[in-house]
């Protein structure tokens, strides 16, 4: 099971989304693996690439994993 943001667009024009993934969704690498493909398929629909520019990596009740992505569609 996975939580997943909606993308937002920063000031600076990149865009953030925030994955949080249960164990059984693989945890850190579950959250990073579904952040970069929401991602992906966001800019792929601007007919645009994916470059990421930041992920962070967290732990939410010492059990899932979370990753915060930015990223430019280039």
């Amino acid at each position: 099971m996975t939580y997943q943001s909606d993308i937002k667009k920063l000031d600076n024009g990149d865009y953030f989304t925030e994955v949080e993934a249960a164990p059984a969704a693989g945890r850190i690498k579950g959250a990073i693996g579904t952040a970069s493909k929401k991602a992906s398929d966001f800019c792929r629909t601007q007919n645009k690439a994916m470059k990421e520019v930041k992920t962070d990596i967290d732990t939410h009740l010492l059990v899932n994993g979370v990753a915060r992505l930015t990223f430019q569609c280039v």
